[in-house]
């Protein structure tokens, strides 16, 4: 079976005031985001990865050539090896000039 499930972004009950998931806080940029391709060995990583690699992602795993113009790291790297160097940071944006970036620490 192959699958990739990932989810919308988390929501804020009264934390901080907030009733919404429009924040940059972690709490709401953070979501699960599982594959399942045959041929690769279930496995757990903690680096951060953002949801637009999911089309490289999908590419690459499908063998299809790849469009420079897109952005997006595949993770097809971390699905082999999920504790091998991973120098890609996630960025989160809220409107204009509201970026968060998360790496491993």
């Amino acid at each position: 079976m192959q699958f990739i499930l990932f989810a919308d972004h988390g929501y804020h009950l009264g934390e901080k005031q907030r009733w919404s998931k429009f924040s940059l806080w972690e709490r709401t940029t953070r979501v699960p985001f599982i594959v399942s391709v045959p041929g690769y060995t279930p496995g757990k990583s903690a680096k951060p990865i953002e949801l637009l690699s999911i089309y490289p992602t999908l590419v690459e795993l499908c063998g299809l050539p790849t469009n420079p113009d897109l952005e997006g790291v595949s993770v097809a790297p971390l699905m082999k090896a999920p504790n091998s160097p991973w120098p890609h940071v996630a960025v989160s944006t809220l409107g204009q000039n509201n970026h968060a970036v998360r790496d491993e620490r």
